[in-house]
């Protein structure tokens, strides 16, 4: 009985260990984002709350597009001040339909990133992550990519600690080096 009380309990705390690594990782992350002002922006995720109705969803989007759906509510990003989700997200509420519309907050479908997190293993992560490395660019990122709309594929690798952009000549998506 002893030992399986400490089996749990070191299973707990690697546990915890890493939902505290991804978390700040995932905080780092997005302030990286922040200083990219290149025409070639990060992906980020975002805790959206839409202040009318109170609905709130996670969405992915270019940092820039984040900028503007701001702007359009109002709000300046001052990255010192963000609020974080427990998981590491930042939290933005928005009050105005124009930022909502603009964010495509009704039509961002969470239901097909909850279907790639199930149907995708680490291996594929695995291997676009080798094919980056070795050349720079990953076919199966640009596949994966490509077959979803709305960025969430790349939701799916945020979450997972990978970030990336969309680059500006040919409009595929990109892991950012050092990664």
């Amino acid at each position: 009985m002893k030992q399986l009380f400490i089996i749990f309990c070191a299973v707990f705390f690697f546990a915890s260990a890493h939902a505290e690594t991804n978390e700040s990782k995932l905080k780092k992350m997005f302030i990286v984002a922040t200083k990219n002002n290149s025409t070639s922006p990060n992906f980020v995720v975002i805790h959206a709350v839409e202040l009318k109705s109170n609905e709130q969803k996670d969405l992915c989007l270019d940092y820039m597009a984040l900028g503007y759906a701001l702007y359009l509510d109002s709000q300046k990003l001052n990255v010192e001040k963000v609020i974080y989700a427990k998981n590491g997200i930042p939290i933005f509420k928005f009050k105005t339909e124009k930022a909502i519309q603009y964010l495509y907050f009704h039509d961002y479908n969470v239901a097909i990133v909850d279907s790639i997190i199930r149907n995708t293993n680490n291996l594929l992560i695995t291997e676009i992550l080798n094919q980056n490395k070795h050349d720079g660019y990953s076919k199966l990122l640009e596949i994966n990519s490509l077959k979803y709309n709305r960025k969430y594929f790349e939701h799916f690798l945020y979450m997972n600690g990978i970030p990336t952009y969309q680059d500006c000549e040919s409009g595929y998506t990109v892991i950012v080096r050092g990664n």
